[in-house]
């Protein structure tokens, strides 16, 4: 994000463009998204065979352990497919920030091996290609760690591609070790087409003495580059202390460095994000709702500050980050907008770097305290009402609304909350809406960058015109009161595993069933019996079968048990009144009769 994102303005960023790779016959730094099946297949052998060194397995493990011991299992106690992406989705993004395509826990389709440069298909044929050797059973903790070492290794090479180019723009020697000097220009030179990758192709340079001048137009011209080269060098030097200035570095260690220059990034790009956070919480105000900017609002802060925030409505649509549920005042979600593409960096055609998603910290935690894929609502609440945020103080009191939904998810799923859902993941969100992004239903949204976009959808561009703009700002009113936020009750499971029919369900399965096949029969034979002595066997049947309706209705939350305890015991006394009361005293009466005719 960030440096490019929010920091300059398309004009700056052309020129920078133009000056650091508008020239012919020069050198280039190329596109190194050419992953090809080959490497993915010999990725694939190396965790097969076991060759991944054990410490790092143990050290991923330890990552993953959370999330693997609160996903559902299945009867061999592993993870299937689709909560094998969710973790390593989670995994990524813990430790690095990194959005791998095609591994979104939401993705409704991947691109197959022939797809063009779409590099979505490497995670999804990754994993099916291991699960065939497995026979298809799913994963243990051990077989999760290894194939995201497999994954994160695929993204280590690309980062030795990137540095191999480097080197021979600069006519460097891969065999031999280099001077500081040159050490150190490289590393400037590798970090410049990191940064500015995905906004063109490939960096040009016409000869070694020509990189020093396009660093320094790069420096001058990149926004906040002060604050990116003061953390570059801090890197650098973890791995320098040990050189003098006269001492030589070897190739591998420029590699190690470019390889962690990718997984570390990530913290850096986070200042940014939370710098855009701050400044859309800042106009947040009243009647939008709390997490949520007025469209309007949005679009003006492009007038008085630095942030370019002009994406079209449609992309924004797009995106998951516009809330329509108040059709006369679109808003756009802050979680949702700063987790989104325009606010990433298109590294690599293998991942993105993304904001950091903080949700995924309260998500982390709450596993920790759990251990367990669902838990009831009361111990939920608990918990949460004692975690915090930048926004969000603890412990506090959670509103009657929060406590409703997670009581309502509790009768869903049979008394407890399945905390890998979308209804857990909404409620999250509506208890840190700073934070948790609001999670959509699956298909309704198609989160592209913007280049993606604009082909798929044939725009000329994702901005907003000037007229469209002021066109909102003209229309735009102004609301009091707090807005609520919506609740959508559709539900979905992010692991990809459905959850066992509760014991609750299945007992009210058979009850209704039981009772309507007693009814049904209480039917029948009571057209069949007229005033035969079955009459009194069909009341039992009868009384019987809306007992097993009403136990039914009980056990799925239908009705409340004390209304229906309630309706039972005046039943019972309107017939203890009905059959024994009044027959008691029909029969006196008729025994006065009787006396009176002998008399």
């Amino acid at each position: 994000m960030g440096l490019i994102r929010a920091g300059s303005s398309a004009t700056v960023f052309a020129y920078v463009v133009f000056i650091l790779y508008g020239q012919a016959n020069a050198k280039l730094i190329k596109d190194i998204g050419a992953t090809t099946i080959d490497e993915v297949n010999s990725e694939i052998a190396e965790e097969i065979a076991g060759h991944i060194p054990a410490q790092r397995i143990v050290g991923l493990e330890a990552v993953l352990g959370t999330v693997f011991k609160t996903l559902p299992k299945n009867n061999n106690g592993r993870v299937g497919h689709q909560a094998v992406r969710y973790a390593l989705h989670r995994l990524f993004v813990k430790r690095h920030g990194w959005y791998l395509k095609g591994l979104e826990p939401t993705r409704a389709s991947f691109v197959g091996v022939n797809g063009e440069k779409d590099k979505a298909w490497i995670p999804s044929y990754l994993q099916e290609k291991v699960e065939e050797h497995m026979g298809k059973i799913g994963m243990n903790l051990q077989e999760l760690a290894a194939l995201g070492a497999a994954m994160e290794d695929l993204i280590r090479n690309e980062a030795g591609k990137r540095m191999k180019d480097v080197y021979e723009v600069l006519q460097l020697a891969e065999s031999e070790p280099v001077k500081m000097t040159s050490a150190i220009e490289a590393l400037d030179t590798y970090a410049m087409a990191y940064l500015l990758s995905g906004k063109t192709k490939n960096i040009t340079i016409n000869a070694p003495k020509d990189t020093e001048r396009k660093l320094k137009i790069f420096s001058a011209k990149y926004k906040n580059y002060t604050e990116f080269h003061s953390w570059f060098q801090a890197l650098q030097q973890k791995h320098m202390n040990i050189f003098s200035d006269t001492d030589m570095v070897a190739y591998n260690e420029m590699v190690r460095m470019a390889e962690e220059f990718g997984e570390r990034y990530g913290t850096f790009n986070d200042v940014e994000c939370r710098s855009l956070k701050k400044a859309l919480i800042a106009v947040e105000g009243k009647g939008r709702g709390v997490g949520r900017v007025r469209l309007a609002d949005f679009y003006n802060m492009s007038r008085y500050s630095h942030w370019k925030l002009n994406e079209k409505v449609e992309y924004l649509r797009d995106l998951g980050a516009l809330d329509e549920s108040n059709n006369s005042s679109p808003l756009v979600m802050i979680t949702n907008y700063i987790l989104s593409r325009p606010n990433c960096l298109e590294a690599t055609p293998l991942y993105a770097v993304c904001c950091r998603d903080e949700c995924e910290d309260l998500i982390g935690r709450l596993e920790r305290d759990l251990k367990e894929p669902n838990a009831l609502p009361d111990q939920i609440a608990e918990l949460v009402s004692t975690y915090e945020s930048d926004t969000v103080e603890a412990p506090r009191r959670l509103s009657d609304g929060l406590i409703r939904h997670l009581e309502d998810m509790g009768k869903l799923h049979g008394g407890k909350v399945d905390v890998h859902s979308r209804l857990f993941a909404q409620w999250m969100h509506h208890a840190f809406p700073r934070e948790c992004p609001y999670p959509h239903q699956t298909g309704t949204t198609n989160p592209q960058t913007a280049d993606e976009w604009i082909k798929a959808n044939g725009h000329e561009s994702e901005q907003a015109s000037e007229e469209d703009v002021q066109k909102i700002l003209e229309e735009a009113c102004s609301e009091e009161g707090e807005g609520e936020l919506p609740w959508n009750p559709h539900e979905e499971h992010f692991d990809g595993l459905t959850p066992e029919l509760p014991t609750n369900a299945l007992m009210a399965l058979f009850l209704l069933t039981s009772g309507l096949w007693g009814m049904l029969i209480v039917w029948y034979t009571s057209t069949k019996a007229g005033k035969s002595p079955q009459q009194n066997k069909i009341k039992v049947l009868g009384v019987l079968s809306v007992a097993l309706l009403g136990a039914a209705a009980i056990a799925v939350d239908v009705v409340d048990k004390v209304v229906v305890g309630a309706v039972v015991v005046v039943g019972l006394i309107l017939h203890i009144v009905r059959n024994f009361v009044l027959t008691s005293a029909k029969e006196q009466q008729k025994c006065g009769q009787t006396q009176d005719k002998v008399v």
